[in-house]
């Protein structure tokens, strides 16, 4: 999340949509934790209504998560197991009203002292309007351009996000299967949404970054517990070569530059980039055939996520 270009971007807008996501990730964790047990319910009243307070404050931004979220959240519930008791939930239940009305009145202090007096409560009711009337008029982007975006600019989060979806339908965990839920639906809402700003692409990213992070940190385990851990950087290493290798091929042929295998037939370059994307797969099928698959897992994950890395960090 810290080097995202997307959120990175955000953050260097003053409109609030920096804010609207600290307060929908402490809202989500609030929740979670209270159906986790970890904190009282007091506590959890308590982070919700400042979350909702800072929310409200921050402008449309937060209510064009909340269309993810909210039936991100109540999708979890009626499709993955509940790990949590009913009581537990009942009880979170009952605390909700009162934590939306703390932060409805602190979101209108917060609006008051940030406008001197009385254009803050004119402020907050701004945001409102501005997310309603979104849906009027076409924003500042296409509505295939939030997906073309995420792809460009968060190769990393998109290849391992969609490998933690995969891994949560077959694990059948319920925060993973929430998460997936908000992911997809911030994409549906960021493109169905006619007023779609870089906020849109924002809230994809978000859910998307956690289901990454644990595709990358089972795969970090499962690097650990290799016998020889060399040997799946050694595989790492040929195959990130070959991706590269092809990658300049595919570049060269697009821009037209550099020394061509066959000047006169430009699309040499293709057959090249195919070859070498060929032999990495074979390299990689024999390894695991012939010698261990996770040695040849790893070493592809090591690579794979090496290369992504580098592209998101110079996009």
């Amino acid at each position: 999340l810290a080097i995202s270009p997307t959120l990175v971007a955000s953050a260097r807008t003053a409109d609030g949509t920096s804010a609207a996501m600290v307060a929908g990730a402490l809202g989500a964790t609030a929740v979670i934790l209270g159906l986790d047990g970890v904190w009282k319910p007091q506590e959890v009243t308590a982070l919700l209504a400042g979350s909702l307070a800072v929310g409200f404050a921050s402008g449309p931004a937060f209510y064009l998560g909340l269309m993810s979220l909210l039936p991100a959240a109540g999708l979890m519930l009626v499709t993955a197991p509940r790990p949590w008791s009913t009581d537990r939930w009942i009880e979170l239940k009952s605390r909700l009203p009162a934590a939306f009305g703390i932060g409805v009145l602190a979101a209108i202090a917060l609006a008051f002292a940030g406008g001197l007096m009385p254009r803050g409560g004119t402020a907050l009711a701004e945001g409102v309007r501005v997310w309603l009337v979104g849906w009027l008029g076409p924003g500042t982007m296409d509505a295939l351009s939030p997906a073309a975006i995420l792809i460009v600019y968060e190769p990393l989060v998109v290849v391992f996000g969609i490998l933690g979806v995969l891994a949560a339908w077959r694990a059948r965990d319920s925060l993973a299967f929430g998460t997936a839920w908000w992911a997809a639906l911030a994409l549906f809402v960021a493109v169905l949404y006619p007023g779609r700003t870089g906020a849109s692409v924002a809230w994809c990213t978000i859910p998307l970054a956690i289901l990454a992070g644990q595709s990358l940190a089972r795969e970090a385990e499962r690097f650990q517990r290799l016998s020889s851990p060399w040997q799946a950087l050694g595989v790492a290493a040929l195959v990130a070569l070959l991706l590269v290798y092809a990658g300049v091929q595919l570049s060269a042929y697009a821009s037209g530059i550099g020394p061509g295998a066959t000047p006169m037939v430009p699309e040499a370059r293709l057959a090249v980039a195919a070859g070498a994307i060929v032999v990495a797969i074979l390299t990689v099928v024999l390894i695991g055939l012939g010698w261990s698959w996770d040695v040849a897992r790893s070493g592809v994950a090591l690579g794979a996520a090496t290369l992504l890395l580098m592209l998101a960090l110079s996009s």
